[in-house]
Protein backbone atom coordinates (compact mmCIF):
# COMPACT_ATOMS: atom_id res chain seq x y z
CA UNK A 1 0.00 0.00 0.00
CA UNK A 2 1.25 3.72 -1.01
CA UNK A 3 1.79 6.02 1.73
CA UNK A 4 0.58 9.03 1.78
CA UNK A 5 1.87 12.17 1.86
CA UNK A 6 0.63 13.08 5.34
CA UNK A 7 2.26 9.70 6.38
CA UNK A 8 5.13 10.19 4.94
CA UNK A 9 5.53 13.67 6.94
CA UNK A 10 4.61 12.15 10.05
CA UNK A 11 7.54 9.28 9.84
CA UNK A 12 9.92 11.59 8.38
CA UNK A 13 9.14 13.82 11.92
CA UNK A 14 9.61 11.13 13.98
CA UNK A 15 12.93 9.95 12.34
CA UNK A 16 14.29 13.51 12.62
CA UNK A 17 12.90 13.62 16.34
CA UNK A 18 14.59 10.62 17.16
CA UNK A 19 17.94 11.62 15.52
CA UNK A 20 17.84 14.80 17.25
CA UNK A 21 17.69 13.47 21.19
CA UNK A 22 20.57 10.85 20.48
CA UNK A 23 24.06 12.83 21.57
CA UNK A 24 25.54 11.85 18.03
CA UNK A 25 22.57 13.62 16.24
CA UNK A 26 22.80 16.16 18.65
CA UNK A 27 26.45 16.96 17.95
CA UNK A 28 26.16 16.68 13.90
CA UNK A 29 22.96 19.40 14.27
CA UNK A 30 25.36 21.59 16.10
CA UNK A 31 28.38 21.23 13.51
CA UNK A 32 25.48 21.75 10.88
CA UNK A 33 24.28 24.97 12.45
CA UNK A 34 27.63 26.13 13.17
CA UNK A 35 28.50 25.74 9.56
CA UNK A 36 25.49 27.28 8.39
CA UNK A 37 26.30 30.52 10.75
CA UNK A 38 30.03 30.88 9.33
CA UNK A 39 29.46 30.63 5.64
CA UNK A 40 28.62 33.76 4.03
CA UNK A 41 24.71 33.27 2.86
CA UNK A 42 24.05 31.87 6.60
CA UNK A 43 25.62 35.57 8.17
CA UNK A 44 23.51 37.43 5.12
CA UNK A 45 20.47 35.94 6.23
CA UNK A 46 21.21 36.20 9.87
CA UNK A 47 22.16 39.70 9.12
CA UNK A 48 18.82 40.51 7.48
CA UNK A 49 16.99 38.51 10.10
CA UNK A 50 18.48 40.88 12.72
CA UNK A 51 17.08 44.05 10.73
CA UNK A 52 13.63 42.85 10.93
CA UNK A 53 11.02 45.35 12.04
CA UNK A 54 8.97 42.72 13.76
CA UNK A 55 12.57 41.60 15.76
CA UNK A 56 13.23 44.95 16.83
CA UNK A 57 9.73 45.46 18.17
CA UNK A 58 10.01 41.96 19.90
CA UNK A 59 13.58 42.92 21.38
CA UNK A 60 13.14 45.95 22.38
CA UNK A 61 9.58 45.10 24.35
CA UNK A 62 12.03 42.31 25.81
CA UNK A 63 14.48 44.76 27.02
CA UNK A 64 11.89 47.03 28.56
CA UNK A 65 11.07 44.68 31.02
CA UNK A 66 13.07 44.33 34.18
CA UNK A 67 13.73 40.53 33.53
CA UNK A 68 15.04 42.16 29.80
CA UNK A 69 16.83 44.42 31.43
CA UNK A 70 18.63 42.64 33.79
CA UNK A 71 19.46 39.95 31.12
CA UNK A 72 20.91 42.10 28.67
CA UNK A 73 23.06 44.03 31.79
CA UNK A 74 24.11 40.78 32.50
CA UNK A 75 25.29 39.21 29.64
CA UNK A 76 26.94 42.25 28.50
CA UNK A 77 28.86 42.46 31.86
CA UNK A 78 30.13 38.84 31.69
CA UNK A 79 31.04 39.48 27.56
CA UNK A 80 33.37 42.51 28.82
CA UNK A 81 34.53 40.72 31.80
CA UNK A 82 35.66 37.85 29.38
CA UNK A 83 37.37 40.14 26.96
CA UNK A 84 39.50 41.56 29.24
CA UNK A 85 40.63 38.85 31.42
CA UNK A 86 38.10 39.23 34.05
CA UNK A 87 35.65 37.12 35.55
CA UNK A 88 32.03 38.23 36.23
CA UNK A 89 30.11 36.71 39.40
CA UNK A 90 27.04 39.12 39.44
CA UNK A 91 23.49 36.94 38.57
CA UNK A 92 20.81 38.12 37.02
CA UNK A 93 18.97 38.63 40.53
CA UNK A 94 21.98 41.32 41.38
CA UNK A 95 20.87 43.26 38.25
CA UNK A 96 17.21 42.77 38.92
CA UNK A 97 17.76 44.46 42.46
CA UNK A 98 19.98 47.31 41.36
CA UNK A 99 17.54 48.28 38.46
CA UNK A 100 15.14 48.51 40.94
CA UNK A 101 16.86 50.34 43.77
CA UNK A 102 17.29 53.31 41.03
CA UNK A 103 20.68 55.06 40.23
CA UNK A 104 22.80 55.16 43.89
CA UNK A 105 24.57 58.68 42.71
CA UNK A 106 21.63 60.53 41.78
CA UNK A 107 18.98 58.65 43.95
CA UNK A 108 17.14 59.22 39.87
CA UNK A 109 15.03 55.71 39.61
CA UNK A 110 15.39 53.38 36.83
CA UNK A 111 14.14 53.66 33.54
CA UNK A 112 13.66 50.77 31.54
CA UNK A 113 12.29 52.09 27.88
CA UNK A 114 14.81 51.82 25.18
CA UNK A 115 14.86 55.08 23.39
CA UNK A 116 14.14 58.37 24.14
CA UNK A 117 13.71 61.00 21.84
CA UNK A 118 16.43 60.87 19.17
CA UNK A 119 19.02 59.05 21.73
CA UNK A 120 20.13 55.50 21.45
CA UNK A 121 19.94 54.89 25.31
CA UNK A 122 17.27 56.87 27.34
CA UNK A 123 19.68 58.75 29.72
CA UNK A 124 18.09 57.44 32.97
CA UNK A 125 18.11 53.59 31.29
CA UNK A 126 20.29 51.11 33.94
CA UNK A 127 23.97 50.47 33.42
CA UNK A 128 26.53 48.48 34.80
CA UNK A 129 29.91 50.01 36.38
CA UNK A 130 32.52 48.77 37.56
CA UNK A 131 33.37 51.27 41.08
CA UNK A 132 37.35 50.20 40.79
CA UNK A 133 38.49 50.17 36.63
CA UNK A 134 41.38 48.55 37.74
CA UNK A 135 39.62 45.46 39.04
CA UNK A 136 38.81 43.96 36.13
CA UNK A 137 36.23 41.91 37.98
CA UNK A 138 32.45 42.12 37.82
CA UNK A 139 31.61 41.32 41.43
CA UNK A 140 28.96 42.58 43.93
CA UNK A 141 31.13 44.63 45.84
CA UNK A 142 33.30 46.17 42.83
CA UNK A 143 29.84 46.72 40.91
CA UNK A 144 26.83 49.38 40.84
CA UNK A 145 24.14 50.42 38.71
CA UNK A 146 23.80 54.23 37.94
CA UNK A 147 21.96 55.24 35.05
CA UNK A 148 23.86 55.39 31.92
CA UNK A 149 24.02 59.33 31.62
CA UNK A 150 26.38 59.16 34.79
CA UNK A 151 27.66 56.08 34.34
CA UNK A 152 29.55 57.83 30.37
CA UNK A 153 30.47 60.96 32.20
CA UNK A 154 32.59 58.94 34.84
CA UNK A 155 33.52 56.82 32.67
CA UNK A 156 37.30 57.26 31.88
CA UNK A 157 38.19 59.48 34.55
CA UNK A 158 36.05 58.68 37.89
CA UNK A 159 33.52 60.05 39.82
CA UNK A 160 35.42 62.24 41.29
CA UNK A 161 36.48 64.36 38.49
CA UNK A 162 32.90 64.31 37.43
CA UNK A 163 32.17 66.03 41.14
CA UNK A 164 34.78 68.32 40.56
CA UNK A 165 34.26 69.22 37.08
CA UNK A 166 30.13 69.57 38.00
CA UNK A 167 31.07 71.89 40.59
CA UNK A 168 32.99 74.08 38.63
CA UNK A 169 30.20 74.14 35.45
CA UNK A 170 27.90 75.62 38.45
CA UNK A 171 30.04 78.03 39.76
CA UNK A 172 31.68 79.36 36.24
CA UNK A 173 27.89 79.51 34.95
CA UNK A 174 26.24 81.03 38.00
CA UNK A 175 23.81 78.14 38.55
CA UNK A 176 21.27 77.42 41.20
CA UNK A 177 21.47 73.82 42.11
CA UNK A 178 18.00 74.63 43.78
CA UNK A 179 16.32 75.98 40.62
CA UNK A 180 13.14 74.29 40.49
CA UNK A 181 13.79 74.31 36.51
CA UNK A 182 15.86 71.77 36.82
CA UNK A 183 14.25 69.42 39.18
CA UNK A 184 11.01 69.98 36.60
CA UNK A 185 13.58 68.92 33.76
CA UNK A 186 14.58 65.65 35.54
CA UNK A 187 11.32 65.34 36.58
CA UNK A 188 9.66 65.16 33.37
CA UNK A 189 12.56 62.99 31.74
CA UNK A 190 12.49 60.67 34.67
CA UNK A 191 8.50 60.42 34.03
CA UNK A 192 8.84 59.66 30.66
CA UNK A 193 8.75 55.74 31.07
Amino acid sequence: MKQTTEEKKALSAARSARWRVSPKGKAKLAEYNAQCRASPKGKAKRAAYERTPKRKARVAAYRSTLEGRAYTLFTGAAKRAKKRGGVCTLTREHHMAGIEAGCPLSGIPSVLITHYSKAKVHPFAPSTDRIDNSNRDYTLGNSRWPCNYLNTAIGEHGLDFFLAMAAKVFEHLKIDPKDPKHKALITAMAESR
